[in-house]
């Protein structure tokens, strides 16, 4: 109703400019048309209506207004607006006994002093709920795509309605959500027990009763952890950090139904293996701080919860020291507003600011002398506009929401409008991709415009074009329906469209004819997605009637209910949400609109929930698309946990005395076992004088555990304090993060379920380090500015070139300035508009004093048109005293406080573009200046090209064609030139790796839509490519196969510089889809350097040439199409029947039958693989054994036609010291699968050992196990014919090359296994064949010592092998050759060298035909070889 009302004075104000043009008395009616339909409830059949009137008097300023009407009240709504002669007041005509009945209408009157006359008459209905209006079903209950609980029904006679016109609605434990023109709704739930659900609309059941999500059957298990355990008393160490606990559950459902305390329990789901998911959840204390409670968790128990943990716990909350005073000092001098108060003490709370917008300032800004001990004051300048017509009061607050804890002043502008409001002669949307338009305003204005709002975004004027011409690109997921020129930003519903006053044209959607839920032949192409260590794709197909096939619809794919916190007014739509949609497109050739879609690797498990996006009121659920339109994944391991502290050690000691010099910091082990770690940064304080370290952190070594150091160097001078843990933020390579703040931006307790810190709960001081100093100096004096230079004191902001460089000298006479604390210099706009310029190093002028330098590139249009405030906070001496400069402090010092801003349009500047894959393509580019563009520069390698326009639409949208194919991985650059030789800024875009590179033929759909518009383009091709490359093994990098639909340059999640403001505390986790969101052109992750010579890959040409692979340059090894394989691409597989299993023991023996391999020159050979498994032994730590076990007795066990099980146990002195289980399993076509956080493809025609050896005595701590395997690769000919050995390694694997011919046995190796759950480092080496059977030219064998590192419960190791056709035979130049004599006489050499590696093993098959005529001599010769060596 607040937001109603605001609305309406929006009106009142706009429709008074226009009524002073007429004279006399006049009446308005401002009541919204929807307002005038109401609905009767059941009980006594009466309505209720609230009707809204403008009255002026255009002769009279002082005039008093009367008016009546019968059976209403009329009520002064206090907004009334005055000139020299005119006088106009808003009122409400309030009733709330409107009987049942169309057409009704009463008249209102009104009179003035004058004795004038004026009425008006009211029309409206009041109209009541019949069986008429019972509402039909749409799609079952269902986890929603946001975690919630929803259905959808459609209500009869209510179509093309406003959601004002229709009744109110409610359920079991349900409200609705009125979403479009047909009178469907989406009716949210939060149940808490199975039953049945029914919707009720003004009080009568008109939805036949549902069956509820919860079975009345489920019965769910659940384990409890707790963090802390074993622990009462708990003192968290940040402001809403809750202790937490973890509850594992064997139920299958998206959002489970368990309790908290009997009411809603908040939690977010972090692992799931196999059946069984883990969810972390808090133990909510705001509402019992410091006081003993009982805290229960309940799980289904078939009809009822029933508790499963219940613990009294007493947790006391980070107290807040921060008091803003009740008055404050205020001062504006024109468009200037210095503002400041006294305080303390103070613990880095964060202060607020709201005038028109809210902002949230943290330390150091503002704070201008004092310390936290004792008191500070503070002191910040701002901008507001010169001639905003919507003035209101500053508050300054230590509370959020509320503004009652600090001061308000009103504020005034320098140059009034007298509320008089634009024109908008004209607007239009004109669809550019996916969901995003270009939004076109033409704006009449007798005062300078500075700023337009759209919904809720603010746009500044970098969207001006010149001529009153407007343009922006838009986001149609978001609030788009209103519009203000220079006014107060304030969301509006969509559900109300005041914009009809100002001529405003809302976005060409859908016409009143479009049924968004007449979805026709959904289809989604893979019904089951394995995102297992792997990245998945799929496509969803449907079809829809008289739909223009340019429609932005979009999908969203389920994402958990706590993401992070919501802002939005509205919780059924977070926007954070829908950014990571993905657009529909026409697909011309099937004649139906399909949205390819991607899930990240190790994402969520279980049947899939997700909704198609028309905008952002109308959507379906996946339950309203039938069952060919469902899906399932399949996660392995899922891990949406972020990266937490696994061990925490401070150094030199928790407590520390300051010597001369001493360091002081933690060492933090970072385990995120199954994604890996990508980087983050961390943020120490000192407590009392504010001290700032910041700490940048990116793996060296181990991503998925490591230890890093943050450490800080301490000197005399000092003071005695605590060094403090102040924000943590840390990414996973999914982009899954962990965050920590002392102090939150927002008071949201669920960021407790991100705390990187959760093992640490029974340390209240593990984020401190105390420090004394025996001789401490309390030093009250101020660090000063000497010099301030600011390279330029006007910038025009619409250049290419928009960068501002600082030079700032500072000293402290008495006790010096502090080593490596540095400040921030602030810039600061209109609408608190602050970025900050980040000083990174320091230069030593004198003891007492430093210099320091930084740079930064304005975003376009910041600062215009009025301008730029410059100040400089963070100062810090060495005896604990902080210091700041405001705006008006530098003023006064006779330093540059202030640069003006001028704006050139016509320079074209990139600003962000749609997505693009690495096959290349269009793309379009958006940014400003782009009407005079005449051509454009692709930037590839060493590859400069130009492109070729499709379009340019106005000034600020480009669609680019020509884009060429791009190796993963890399990235390319575009810049723009205009008509006078001006270059655009050099914009860097990394493409995305498709997942799907083959696609099957769609179903074929039963009905064909009838487009109503044909594209100029087709917005979709159908890839026809072979799928290139299994996604990357090792997360080491951000992977680039998880494409957003995010603009090229979207920052990314892991800042290369820490910024010195504590961050917002729960990042989204995968940034924003919206092409303008982030107006910076430079990208924040700088792109590495094209090597001048890059390290070359196996092979010649490299890696079999451009069609057969590539060189992945980060780990120098191929990447084969396929069905090319091998180290350098030059193999192919070899196709064979499934060999004869044997149940004696686990070896397997390969055999070509005749007729495989026709491409072979040697078509009367035969060749054959073995490998079997020989002992293990236990070895010291110079690889010299302690123990042997061969392995004699197997029981056998057949588990599918393609799965053997094969269990022996391992005895020493007649005792079973251990169990070695060893699976086989044959695969006879290509298969994704992973192994210990590896993602591997299984060619067909490959035999995978999983190797599992339980608890062992070890002799030692030192001691180890090695598992010996043999494999051997055979020729049945030795005429003319070399045998030839070749080890080699890529990043993770190793590999094992035997060759015989042109046949030869590939095998990889692993560097990781798994002990005890986690993932281990396992090595590898050959062992030298002892054995009385040499190696010939037609005879080649090897054995393997798979080395495993100690363990406690199991290990596990995990070879393949398969047989390859390779394009060359073996020669004597190849690697370790022996060759016969007629083909060469000469050998390669012995086989020596370590193979390091492990569990991928591949011995390699046999090919080729024996003919009839082969003499049975030879035959028998080489099966008694293949038999001897097994039994070696």
């Amino acid at each position: 109703m607040k937001k109603l009302f605001l609305n309406f004075i929006f009106l009142f104000l706009l429709i008074f400019s226009i009524d002073f043009l007429n004279g006399s008395l006049i009446i308005r009616d401002s009541t919204l048309l929807n307002y005038k339909t109401q609905w009767a409830t059941s009980s006594v059949n009466l309505c209720s209506l609230y009707l809204y009137i403008i009255v002026t008097d255009t002769t009279n300023p002082d005039a008093i207004i009367t008016c009546t009407a019968p059976n209403f009240s009329i009520v002064d709504t206090g907004s009334s607006i005055k000139n020299q002669t005119s006088y106009a007041i808003l009122l409400r005509a309030v009733t709330t006994v409107v009987e049942v009945g169309e057409n009704q209408s009463s008249e209102l009157n009104c009179n003035n002093t004058a004795g004038e006359t004026a009425s008006i008459t009211y029309n409206y209905s009041c109209l009541l709920i019949t069986s008429s209006n019972m509402a039909m079903n749409i799609s079952p209950m269902d986890a929603t795509v946001f975690g919630y609980l929803a259905l959808q029904y459609k209500l009869n006679g209510v179509e093309n309605s406003f959601s004002n016109d229709l009744p109110s609605s409610s359920g079991t434990s349900c409200r609705s959500v009125y979403m479009g023109n047909h009178g469907v709704f989406g009716a949210v739930s939060s149940l808490n027990a199975p039953g049945g659900v029914s919707m009720k609309i003004q009080f009568q059941n008109t939805l036949p009763t549902q069956d509820n999500y919860f079975s009345k059957n489920d019965y769910d298990s659940a384990l409890i952890v707790r963090y802390p355990n074993n622990l009462q008393n708990i003192q968290v160490i940040g402001d809403l950090y809750a202790p937490l606990f973890t509850f594992t559950t064997n139920s299958t459902k998206l959002t489970p139904l368990v309790s908290y305390n009997n009411l809603f329990l908040t939690y977010r789901e972090i692992y799931s293996i196999g059946p069984l998911t883990t969810y972390l959840a808090l133990y909510d204390y705001t509402s019992s701080n410091g006081v003993l409670k009982q805290h229960s968790f309940s799980a289904q128990s078939g009809l009822q919860l029933t508790t499963r943990d219940s613990v009294n716990l007493n947790i006391t909350g980070l107290p807040s020291t921060l008091t803003i005073p009740t008055f404050g000092s205020v001062e504006q001098i024109d468009n200037i507003v210095n503002t400041g108060f006294s305080s303390g003490p103070y613990k880095y709370e964060p202060i607020y600011f709201r005038y028109q917008t809210l902002k949230c300032y943290r330390f150091p800004f503002g704070f201008k002398s004092g310390n936290n001990l004792n008191g500070f004051t503070y002191s910040m300048s701002f901008l507001i506009a010169n001639n905003d017509p919507t003035m209101g009061d500053l508050y300054v607050t230590s509370d959020f929401p509320s503004t009652t804890k600090g001061y308000t002043k009103k504020l005034v502008s320098p140059k009034p409008t007298y509320n008089i409001y634009s024109n908008t002669n004209k607007n239009e949307f004109i669809h550019l991709f996916g969901r995003f338009y270009l939004l076109r305003f033409d704006i009449s204005y007798q005062y300078p415009i500075f700023k337009l709002v759209v919904g809720d975004k603010i746009f500044s004027l970098e969207t001006y074009a010149g001529e009153n011409i407007y343009e922006m690109v838009v986001d149609t997921l978001r609030i788009v329906s209103t519009f203000s020129t220079n006014a107060i930003r304030n969301t509006i519903s969509d559900y109300f469209p005041y914009t009809v006053y100002n001529s405003y044209i809302s976005p060409p959607y859908y016409d009143q004819s479009f049924n968004f839920y007449n979805v026709q032949n959904a289809s989604i192409l893979y019904k089951t997605m394995d995102v297992t260590n792997v990245v998945a794709g799929n496509i969803l197909y449907f079809n829809m009637s008289n739909l223009d096939i340019n429609s932005p619809i979009s999908l969203l794919v389920h994402h958990q209910q706590w993401i992070k916190e919501y802002k939005n007014d509205d919780p059924v739509f977070p926007q954070e949400l829908l950014d990571k949609t993905w657009p529909a497109q026409w697909n011309d050739t099937i004649k139906m609109f399909q949205v390819e879609f991607y899930l990240p690797r190790n994402s969520k498990q279980g049947p899939m929930s997700y909704a198609l996006f028309f905008n952002r009121e109308q959507w379906v659920l996946n339950g309203a698309l039938g069952s060919n339109a469902s899906f399932n994944v399949i996660s392995g391991n899922a891990d949406l946990m972020g990266p937490i502290f696994k061990r925490i050690e401070k150094y030199p000691s928790p407590s520390v005395t300051i010597q001369t010099s001493t360091e002081i910091g933690w060492k933090l082990t970072i385990s995120d076992p199954i994604n890996g770690f990508k980087g983050g940064y961390i943020v120490v304080k000192g407590e009392i004088d504010g001290s700032n370290y910041n700490f940048t952190l990116n793996p060296t070594t181990d991503v998925f555990e490591q230890e890093y150091t943050i450490g800080i160097k301490l000197s005399t001078p000092c003071i005695s304090q605590d060094y403090i843990i102040s924000d943590v933020l840390l990414f996973d390579t999914e982009n899954n993060n962990s965050t920590f703040s002392l102090f939150s931006d927002y008071k949201f307790i669920l960021n407790s379920l991100y705390n990187p810190f959760m093992y640490y709960f029974n340390d209240s001081t593990i984020n401190k380090i105390s420090v004394t100093c025996p001789n401490e100096v309390y030093d009250s004096t101020p660090v000063v500015i000497k010099n301030f230079v600011c390279s330029n004191t006007k910038v025009d902001v619409g250049l290419v070139e928009r960068v501002v460089n600082f030079t700032l000298e500072v000293e402290n006479l008495a006790s010096g300035v502090k080593d490596n604390s540095y400040p921030v210099i602030y810039l600061t706009s209109t609408d608190f508009n602050t970025i900050q310029c980040q000083i990174t190093s320091e230069t030593i002028l004198t003891s007492k004093s430093k210099s320091y330098q930084c740079s930064i590139s304005l975003p376009v249009a910041y600062g215009y048109p009025f301008g730029i405030l410059l100040s400089v906070y963070g100062l810090v001496n060495n005896g604990g005293y902080y210091s700041g400069y405001s705006s008006d402090d530098i003023k006064q010092l006779g330093f540059p406080y202030f640069i003006n801003t001028t704006y050139t349009i016509d320079i074209p500047v990139i600003t962000g573009s749609d997505r693009i894959s690495t096959l290349g393509g269009d793309l379009w580019l958006t940014g400003k200046g782009f009407k005079s563009v005449t051509g454009a520069t692709f930037k590839y390698k060493s590859t400069t090209k130009s492109l070729q326009f499709n379009k340019i639409i106005g000034g600020a949208a480009i669609l680019l064609n020509g884009i060429t194919e791009m190796d993963p991985g890399t990235y390319f650059s575009i810049i723009l030139e205009n008509d006078k030789s001006i270059s655009s800024n050099e914009y860097f875009i990394y493409p995305y790796q498709k997942v799907l590179l083959f696609i099957p033929d769609p179903p074929t759909p039963t009905q064909s839509p009838a487009p109503t518009e044909t594209p100029t383009q087709t917005p979709t091709e159908t890839p026809t490519q072979t799928p290139t490359e299994t996604p990357s093994e090792t997360p080491t990098q951000t992977p680039s196969e998880t494409p957003t639909d995010t603009p090229s340059q979207t920052p990314s999640e892991t800042p290369s510089d820490t910024p010195s403001e504590t961050p917002s505390e729960t990042p989204s986790e995968t940034p924003s889809e919206t092409p303008t969101q982030t107006p910076t052109e430079t990208p924040t992750e700088t792109p590495t350097p094209t090597p001048t010579k890059r390290p070359l890959c196996p092979g010649i040409p490299e890696c079999g040439g451009s069609n057969q692979g590539y060189c992945d340059t980060n780990t120098l090894g191929c990447v084969c199409f396929t069905p090319w394989v091998g180290i350098d691409c030059t193999s192919k597989v070899i196709i064979v029947p499934q060999p004869s299993i044997n149940t004696t023991d686990p070896s397997t023996e390969i055999s070509t039958p005749n007729g495989t391999t026709t491409t072979s020159s040697n078509l009367d050979i035969t060749y054959r693989s073995l490998i079997s498994l020989v002992a293990l032994r236990e070895i010291d730590f110079e690889y010299n054994p302690i123990n042997t076990y061969y392995f004699e007795k197997w029981i056998y066990s057949d588990l599918t036609n393609n799965t053997s099980l094969y269990i022996t146990n391992i005895t020493k002195d007649g005792i079973t010291i251990s169990q070695t289980n060893v699976t086989i399993q044959w695969f006879d076509k290509a298969t994704n699968i992973s192994f210990a956080g590896n993602n591997l493809q299984m060619n067909p025609s490959t035999s995978k050992y999983t190797i599992s050896i339980n608890s062992y005595p070890f002799r030692n701590q030192l001691s180890k196990l090695e598992l010996l395997m043999s494999a051997t690769f055979e020729s049945s000919s030795s005429d003319d014919i070399c045998s030839s050995q070749q080890f080699g390694n890529n990043t993770n694997e190793d590999y094992l090359k035997i060759q015989t011919g042109d046949h030869s046995m590939y095998a990889r190796f692993l560097k990781r296994g798994i002990a005890d759950g986690s993932i281990a480092s396992i090595d590898n080496r050959v062992i030298e064949n002892n054995q009385a059977q040499s190696n010939s030219e037609s005879f080649s064998t090897s054995y393997i010592g798979i080395i495993i590192p100690q363990y406690k419960s199991e290990v596990i190791v995990d070879p393949d092998f398969s047989v390859l056709l390779d394009h060359s035979s073996s020669s004597s130049s190849s690697p370790n050759s022996i060759c016969s004599q007629k083909s060469s006489g000469l050998s390669g050499g012995a086989i020596a060298g370590i193979v390091v590696g492990s569990v991928a093993f591949a011995a390699v098959l046999i090919t080729a035909t024996t003919y009839h005529f082969v003499m049975r001599k030879k035959e028998m010769k080489f099966k008694n070889n293949i038999h001897l060596q097994s039994k070696s």
